[in-house]
């Protein structure tokens, strides 16, 4: 019920800045990452025709018929115990990040415990920017914090001082190389996707 009613939150918030930016003129800036390429357009498709993601032979996933790489990772993506995770550098909402994770059906990344926080900081130090979105929100109760692929939040690494919920509009969950933070989720930043912790996609 939480995770419904956490999704329920992170639409309102993406559909409350769509009357500013349409009023505002605002168009995506779409640099060639975020392009629709040929691997998240069939990922688009498959999502549109709502199959389930094909098994190939020992266990092996494949997106839209490409094959994977690692522990059944997709050809880019880092494989870390039996998840995959991929930095991506365009920034983004949080709102659209989450979006955009989904086309491979993945989410932003949740975090459950030092190794992982450890990899993501890596990532995320690869960006140029201080802070990347991951999958944490307080979107339906201020302070109880959830991670939208659903799974336990039973790890935390937050710097000193968060969250602190600023301006009372701080419902989206940063990572950086110091810690995690609360902040607007407007804000435009690059991302990292997670699969869920039980390697399901």
């Amino acid at each position: 019920m939480k995770i419904v009613l956490l999704l329920c939150a992170a639409f309102v918030l993406g559909v409350a800045t769509e009357p500013i930016k349409a009023k505002l003129g605002v168009q995506p800036n779409m640099t060639q990452e975020a392009m629709p390429g040929p691997l998240l357009t069939q990922a688009v498709e498959r999502k549109t025709k709502d199959e389930p993601l094909p098994v190939m032979e020992a266990g092996t996933r494949t997106l839209g018929g490409m094959r994977s790489s690692g522990y059944g990772c997709l050809p880019g993506w880092e494989s870390y115990g039996s998840r995959c995770f991929k930095v991506f550098n365009t920034p983004m909402t949080w709102m659209n990040a989450e979006k955009y994770c989904m086309y491979f059906g993945a989410h932003l990344a949740s975090v459950h415990n030092p190794g992982e926080d450890d990899l993501l900081q890596g990532m995320a130090s690869q960006t140029g920017y201080y802070r990347v979105w991951v999958g944490g929100s307080d979107a339906v109760e201020t302070f109880t914090w959830l991670w939208t692929d659903g799974s336990k939040f039973d790890y935390t690494k937050w710097s000193g001082g968060q969250p602190d919920n600023q301006n009372e509009d701080e419902k989206c969950m940063a990572l950086t190389i110091y810690g995690w933070y609360d902040l607007n989720c407007g804000n435009n930043r690059p991302f990292i996707c997670g699969t869920r912790p039980d390697g399901q996609l």
